[in-house]
């Protein structure tokens, strides 16, 4: 079985900010209810206004209720695409970029080229805003990837290409921000060259922190040749942090990691609960818009220019257009049925009342939709009915 076949099996497995998930199939529908729920007690913080509509507004004038082998959710609805501050946009794009890498990976090691995962952190404290240190962590990888020491850092490392992911935690010394660099290597590079190149890499990353005004020690930076990027490698890569199932992982899902302190994710959850209890927790708040403030319009994933295309992969989709793509909705499982469609007055009812939204999906993964409205009151179409006159009506 290959990489990319073992990672057909995995969707993205927490709830906001777990730091234990796993990967088995029975909790798909849990993991996807608990993301849902803190979604929808987030439209009342968020500074965002995208994320505010997420999950909760109509395209047009009908949802539909779908159902797949792994439980029941909404349809026709809304996405703000955000991977950095949507906990149910983040899990269906994450699901993609995990393929992604994994498909770049299973390519790489067909051309017998080498590989390997170098992280890059700069010091910070607990004054420091995030966005200054997001800046300077930004700003720094741009001055290490320009000029001829760059070319030479690259020859002297046989670099082909590059896969920069951009990871934020926060914790007792306050905003904690790093780049995972997944390096793919010409041929068979030796541990003794890849050190040496990579020790050019990082002395060239902590040049260009100072030279910016802030500080990076050279001890703290990683660098690990990766001699067979397997299930394996996965224990090393996580940190004892998180076990992922594979490499990808490791490169993908800067949600689960809390590797310094709490992820975002995880302070969104402990807020979430906070106000659960009814007891509101305002620094958690102002911390999670202080991130979300950051980390808007900025990209988490960076190829380095022209490597996906030489690989062979298919042009990246954008994060919006995964948010938005119900057909390729991972959580569900591949066969997803309409059940049934919902006017827009009924989904204004539901959408206000947990109890009915909740139920009517509890409902629906039994087969038990339509009882469960008709109990209730609700209006309701069936599928055939009901996309005729949504797609009638947004003509």
């Amino acid at each position: 079985m290959t990489m990319t076949d073992r990672l057909g099996n995995i969707t993205n497995n927490s709830s906001p900010g777990a730091s234990s998930a796993v990967l088995d199939r029975p909790n798909r529908q849990t993991r996807r209810r608990s993301r849902g729920k803190v979604q929808r007690g987030l439209r009342a913080e968020t500074t965002l206004d995208r994320v505010k509509g997420c999950g909760h507004y109509a395209i047009g004038n009908m949802v539909s209720v779908r159902v797949g082998e792994h439980g029941a959710d909404y349809g026709r609805l809304m996405t703000c695409g955000s991977v950095w501050a949507c906990p149910v946009c983040s899990a269906r794009i994450l699901y993609e970029r995990t393929r992604e890498v994994a498909q770049a990976i299973e390519a790489w090691e067909a051309r017998q080229g080498s590989m390997g995962l170098v992280t890059l952190t700069v010091r910070h404290k607990r004054s420091d805003s995030l966005k200054e240190v997001w800046a300077l962590v930004a700003k720094a990888w741009s001055r290490v990837t320009s000029g001829k020491r760059w070319a030479t850092v690259k020859a002297d490392l046989g670099l082909a290409g590059w896969l920069k992911t951009t990871e934020v935690t926060h914790g007792a010394n306050g905003w904690h921000v790093h780049l995972h660099l997944l390096v793919f290597l010409d041929d068979s590079v030796s541990e003794d060259r890849f050190a040496a190149a990579t020790g050019s890499l990082i002395q060239r990353w902590t040049d260009a922190v100072a030279s910016l005004g802030g500080s990076a020690l050279n001890g703290v930076q990683d660098a690990k040749l990766l001699v067979n990027p397997t299930l394996e490698t996965a224990a090393y890569l996580t940190k004892n942090v998180y076990m992922p199932d594979d490499l990808a992982l490791e490169v993908t899902r800067g949600d689960l990691k809390e590797s310094a302190g709490r992820t975002p994710f995880g302070i969104l959850q402990d807020a979430w609960e906070s106000n659960e209890r009814g007891q509101r927790n305002a620094a958690d708040w102002a911390l999670w818009r202080e991130y979300e403030q950051a980390s808007f319009r900025k990209r988490q994933q960076t190829w380095s220019q022209g490597f996906r295309a030489s690989l062979g992969l298919d042009d990246a989709r954008t994060d919006e257009e995964i948010a938005a793509d119900e057909e390729g909705d991972p959580e569900l499982g591949e066969e997803v049925t309409t059940v049934c469609w919902l006017p827009i007055e009924t989904w204004r009812i539901i959408r206000a009342s947990d109890h009915l939204y909740e139920g009517l999906l509890d409902a629906a993964a039994i087969g038990d939709a339509i009882p469960f409205l008709d109990a209730h009151g609700l209006e309701w179409l069936p599928p055939e009915e009901g996309y005729r006159f949504y797609a009638g009506r947004v003509a």
